[in-house]
């Protein structure tokens, strides 16, 4: 008898274990699309909208601007098929290039 008990245990943890899996993959998918990557050009307005960045002066602010621009076309040049959001910042950056070969 206990064969069959253990089978029908493995059976209903499987089972479980499938469901779980299901139910984390639509979990993950309602939070991705609850929250789109956002695209590069909106993202100094998304900054300046945020409730819980620094209050920083207006000459911060501007400094902090211009980088972005700057940093913002580099990347329409380099990735322009690219969004950005946390869970691919990384894919675009890494791995690092390799560094040059010098021969003297």
């Amino acid at each position: 008898m206990r064969p069959f008990m253990a089978a029908d245990l493995a059976s209903a943890h499987a089972i479980v274990e499938s469901q779980l899996r299901s139910a984390e993959t639509k979990a993950k998918t309602a939070t991705d699309d609850a929250h789109p990557p956002l695209a590069l050009p909106d993202a100094w307005a998304a900054y300046e909208r945020a409730a819980n960045r620094p209050d920083s002066s207006e000459r911060t602010l501007s400094g902090y601007e211009s980088a972005w621009k700057r940093f913002n076309t580099w990347m329409k040049k380099t990735y322009p098929d690219k969004t950005f959001s946390p869970r691919n910042s990384l894919k675009i950056f890494w791995p690092p290039p390799a560094p040059p070969i010098c021969m003297t």
